[in-house]
């Protein structure tokens, strides 16, 4: 199946800018169902689904933040 990049937004936390792109895609009973490619860094990114765009705004909008910290946590307990 496809996907059709719906909306694309940048969320600033802690002074680093995280993409996020929007996606909807339907799937084989006609339904539309969205995601969310949250990009943190290189080679590290998080998706997220939802029933809607707002859904996954929201979301979004609570999920980078605590990943961005755990992520930093994880790094200062490894060093």
């Amino acid at each position: 199946m496809s996907s059709t990049l719906v909306k694309t937004e940048e969320f600033e936390v802690d002074n680093q800018n995280v993409e996020v792109r929007f996606f909807e895609r339907r799937t084989s009973t006609g339904a539309r169902r969205y995601s969310a490619d949250i990009r943190i860094g290189p080679g590290d990114h998080i998706i997220l689904d939802g029933d809607s765009v707002v859904t996954l705004e929201t979301k979004a909008w609570r999920f980078v933040p605590a990943t961005l910290l755990s992520r930093m946590l994880a790094r200062a307990s490894a060093a």
